[in-house]
């Protein structure tokens, strides 16, 4: 997404999302990806 291009034409909109995680200690590959993919899930 953030490597590509995107025009819109006047009044069209752009909704995007974010999720910020804090945790208390590091977060191995595996935590992160199942995170990732819950937040995924949820739609």
């Amino acid at each position: 997404m953030f490597d590509e291009v995107y025009e819109f034409e006047a009044g069209e909109t752009l909704k995007l999302r974010y999720r910020l995680v804090v945790a208390n200690g590091g977060w191995d590959a595996a935590r992160v990806e199942g995170a990732a993919a819950a937040r995924q899930a949820d739609g």
